[in-house]
């Protein structure tokens, strides 16, 4: 009983480990995607600056 117990969570560890291993990768292609993309920097520092932030709070209703 104990041993399937403690294989099962060893498989769920393994599970664990390959989704965090496909996130890592998914999150470095992301930011060279982000890198190869200068247009796409521009956007995200719009989004990211004071300016933007005032605007939208001013507007209120925008989604982003």
């Amino acid at each position: 009983m104990e041993k399937t117990f403690k294989q099962r969570i060893q498989e769920r560890e393994k599970e664990f480990q390959e989704l965090r291993s496909q996130m890592n990768t998914y999150k470095m292609s992301l930011e060279q995607i982000i890198r190869i993309r200068p247009v796409w920097r521009k956007i995200y520092s719009i989004s990211r600056s004071p300016h933007r932030q005032r605007w939208r709070t001013a507007r209120g209703s925008l989604p982003c």
